[in-house]
């Protein structure tokens, strides 16, 4: 790399959050998976709706919700 971009660390910074995000996207995606292959027993544990987990599978594994 350029000492100007050394310098400043703005490539750096740009390149660990890029890979930051990657990394939570394929956590997010494997999440998914997971409440993908969940019986309707395991739903009902952890308080989620057969219906809740379809909508939430039909979302993008990019796109993430706040939970509020």
């Amino acid at each position: 790399m350029c000492d100007q971009c050394d310098s400043s660390g703005g490539v750096i910074r740009l390149a660990r959050k890029v890979w930051s995000l990657i990394l939570r996207w394929r956590r997010w995606r494997y999440e998914r998976s997971l409440l993908a292959a969940m019986t309707g027993a395991e739903l009902k544990d952890v308080g989620i709706s057969r219906a809740d987990a379809h909508e939430e599978l039909r979302r993008s594994f990019w796109s993430r919700r706040s939970r509020g």
